[in-house]
């Protein structure tokens, strides 16, 4: 209510020799510009606009490798790892396990994407289980592929007994090297949980990225903040993953994949 003020006053009142008295005086400002040697600007922000890819996974059950996206003419293809992803027959798409099979490691579906320089894709993922405790371990997410030596995966986390919390989690493959403890995560509390369909969408130009729950930024970074040499890399594919993350997916569900520039 004061934002507006420009001065500061101190009133005493009192009579004689008795009167009050004050020490210590100190006024600080309400906002401070930063140094421009501190001011590190605003984080990168970009979204796409024109949608050229999307599917809804309707069809009838089974494997989703080999079929068509629902719109942009694309057909997904399993880039790496052992796992399965299937379409439910119920307009949704699975990763094909459960806690007795989880997902058997790192496992990537994707669609050729024409737009080298910039992605923006999401998609809606409902971790397996309805609770935490359960043994079910919710691992998916999104990655954009240059190729096998160069791309980054970026997935959702929850199910943990130990931890109240969830996270999404980036990793990232460059030059055919990956060290997981290079990853970046944050902690985003109960936005994800499980049983519960989030909204997960990056935004990625091959150097810098955003990460946004239900429309919400929650992790913004440059390839460069982990790797000062990293190139910018050329997105060549989008598409979906159940990750290893100190544990394996045990079926998640994907809902509504879009991909726009």
């Amino acid at each position: 209510r004061h934002a507006d003020g420009t001065s500061v006053a101190i009133a005493l009142q009192g009579k004689g020799g008795s009167g009050p008295r004050a020490t210590r005086f100190e006024a600080h400002p309400r906002a401070v510009r930063l140094p421009a040697e501190l001011d590190v600007g605003r984080p990168w922000y970009r979204l796409g606009q024109r949608l050229l890819v999307s599917d809804d996974f309707s069809g009838a059950a089974g494997p989703l490798e080999g079929t068509a996206t629902g719109s942009g003419e694309k057909s997904w293809q399993r880039v790496h790892g052992p796992g399965v992803f299937e379409r439910t027959g119920g307009g949704s798409a699975r990763v094909k396990a459960d806690r007795q099979q989880p997902c058997p490691g790192r496992t990537l579906y994707a669609v050729d994407w024409d737009e080298p320089e910039f992605a923006d894709v999401e998609v809606t993922i409902t971790p397996p289980g309805t609770d935490r405790g359960q043994r079910e371990f919710g691992r998916a997410g999104i990655v954009v592929w240059q190729d096998d030596d160069n791309y980054v995966v970026i997935n959702l986390w929850c199910g943990s007994a130990q931890y109240a919390g969830s996270s999404v989690s980036c990793f990232f493959t460059i030059r055919g090297w990956e060290d997981v403890y290079d990853a970046i995560w944050t902690n985003v509390g109960s936005r994800v949980r499980n049983g519960k369909a989030s909204r997960l969408r990056v935004t990625f130009d091959g150097l810098h990225y955003m990460a946004f729950i239900d429309d919400e930024p929650v992790l913004c970074r440059s390839l460069t903040d982990i790797y000062p040499d990293c190139p910018r890399l050329q997105i060549r594919r989008v598409g979906l993953v159940a990750n290893w993350e100190w544990g394996l997916d045990t079926g998640s569900v994907f809902e509504a994949f879009r991909g726009r520039a």
